[in-house]
C-alpha cells in the first residue's frame, strides 16, 4: 500500500485587483486575461507530466477555495486532465483581512494609520484574520484532505497567504519565497510527517506569463 501522498499547492492565476496592488482577503473576485493564460499553461505542463508517468500513476484528487479565481483557475486545469470534479474548500480561502480589503496598503495605511500599524506588527485588529489563525485553519484542513486521500496526489487551488501560512505550519525549518500566481508548491507527507519538495515554482510558465514571484527547481520533478 502505497502511504506516501503528495500535494501540489497551487496558487490561482492572476486577478486585476492582484495586478493593481489590491488587497483582495475573501472579497469574490475573477482571473484577468493573463490569469486565464497561466491557469492554462500550468494545465498542459501537469498533463504531460502526469501522463510521462503513466506507467505508475497514483489517483488524482482536485480540491479549490470556493473563491471565484481558485476555482476557475482549478475547473481549467481539470478540464485538461479529465477530472470529473472539483472539490471546493471554504478552509482554503484567503486570509480574511476585515476593513482593508478592496484598498491598496497605501490606501489602507491612510484610512487606518493605528489598525494597518498593529497588522503590520502581528497584533490583532477587529475583524481581521491573524496569521497564527489563518495557519490553523489551513493546516487542519490539508490534514483531512490527505487523510481522506492517503498514497494519491492532492491538487489543491488557494490563494498566495494561505499558501505560505500552511507551509509555515506544516513543514519545519522551511523558508517560504513569494507565492507567484499559478505556483506549483510540492509538498509530501508520510509516516515522517511533512516535507517541501518545491515551494512557490513558476518553471512551468514561459516567461511572459510570469507575473512577479520566485521559481525554485520543480520543473525537473515529475507529476502523477
Amino acid at each position: 500500500m502505497q502511504t506516501e501522498t503528495r500535494l501540489l499547492f497551487i496558487r490561482h492565476g492572476r486577478t486585476q485587483a492582484n495586478q493593481s496592488g489590491t488587497l483582495q482577503g475573501q472579497l469574490d473576485t475573477q482571473l484577468d486575461s493573463l490569469g486565464v493564460e497561466q491557469a492554462r499553461a500550468l494545465a498542459i505542463a501537469l498533463r504531460r507530466r502526469r501522463d510521462a508517468q503513466s506507467s505508475h500513476r497514483r489517483q488524482l484528487v482536485c480540491y479549490a477555495s470556493d473563491l471565484q479565481r481558485a476555482m476557475r483557475t482549478a475547473e481549467l486545469v481539470a478540464d485538461e486532465l479529465g477530472l470529473p470534479r472539483v472539490e471546493p474548500l471554504a478552509a482554503m480561502r484567503e486570509r480574511n483581512l476585515g476593513r482593508f480589503q478592496g484598498l491598496t496598503e497605501r490606501q489602507a495605511r491612510e484610512a487606518f494609520p493605528e489598525d494597518w500599524d498593529d497588522f503590520c506588527r502581528g497584533v490583532k485588529v477587529p475583524g481581521v484574520e491573524t496569521s497564527r489563525e489563518l495557519a490553523a485553519r489551513a493546516a487542519a484542513a490539508l490534514e483531512l484532505v490527505v487523510t481522506a486521500h492517503i498514497g494519491a496526489t492532492i491538487l489543491v487551488f488557494s490563494h498566495g497567504g494561505t499558501i505560505h501560512a500552511a507551509v509555515s505550519r506544516l513543514v519545519a525549518n522551511v523558508r517560504v519565497p513569494p507565492i507567484g500566481n499559478c505556483s506549483v508548491t510540492e509538498l509530501v507527507c508520510d509516516d515522517g510527517g511533512w516535507r517541501a519538495n518545491a515551494i512557490g515554482d513558476l518553471s512551468h510558465l514561459p516567461a511572459e506569463l510570469i507575473d512577479g514571484g520566485a521559481t525554485v527547481g520543480w520543473a525537473s520533478r515529475n507529476v502523477d
